[in-house]
């Protein structure tokens, strides 16, 4: 009964509407694609918060599906290689699903990307005039945060084999069992994505550089 409550009313709930708000964001890009102005350049920004505060509840549940999709990875990997980014885009690497590394793509280079460092808004829309290869970028970049969140929810509710129906019958207390696989999630999103990297890292515990406040999750 506790698997089927949290899978059906919590889990599966929580992937859907990060997959719905992602949705509006790739829906975004495109309006903004054609048109590129201030004004959709505003509403592209607060999509992408709507799909990160998404992420905030979605992230918790990070094993079967999500593992294999390597969501947390491909999504939230921060501080972000700026160089990086900017290289990609000058070279027109775009290949987010094979060459670029996680801290080139996900939700923080978005963020990068739709606002810039210490420029105004009718700058950043400006190098997106001046240069295609940004768009694309972005475009690139958008769309494989949208495919991986989509297939982590299709093999969640696919079918009647979906997870969904493994993670219900798995029960027990053991190593592998369902409920041992949800605890150890939410104790990793406590122990390292919040402890260790929403905060040590910008704090600079244990690195002995002191703080680091360019690195915290939300820079931009």
């Amino acid at each position: 009964a506790v698997l089927s409550n949290v899978s059906n009313q919590i889990i599966v709930p929580s992937y859907k509407i990060l997959n719905a708000r992602i949705g509006c964001l790739a829906a975004d890009v495109e309006t903004f694609k054609l048109d590129l102005n201030v004004d959709n350049l505003i509403a592209l920004r607060v999509s992408l918060k709507e799909a990160r505060l998404a992420w905030q509840w979605s992230n918790l549940y990070d094993f079967g599906p999500a593992a294999d999709a390597e969501l947390s990875s491909i999504l939230n990997t921060f501080p972000i290689d700026q160089e990086g980014i900017e290289e990609n885009i000058d070279v027109e690497n775009f290949a987010v699903e094979a060459i670029i590394p996680p801290d080139e793509k996900g939700f923080v280079a978005i963020a990068y990307l739709i606002y810039g460092t210490e420029i105004t808004d009718d700058q950043i829309v400006q190098r997106f005039v001046d240069n295609t290869n940004r768009l694309i970028y972005l475009e690139q970049v958008v769309g494989q945060v949208s495919r991986r969140v989509t297939k982590v929810v299709q093999n969640w509710t696919a079918n009647s084999e979906s997870y969904l129906f493994t993670f219900q019958d798995n029960i027990g207390t053991n190593d592998n069992s369902s409920l041992s696989l949800l605890t150890n999630a939410i104790t990793r999103s406590f122990e390292r994505k919040i402890r260790d990297r929403k905060i040590a890292i910008p704090l600079g515990l244990g690195t002995g550089s002191g703080p680091l406040p360019n690195s915290v999750e939300a820079l931009y």
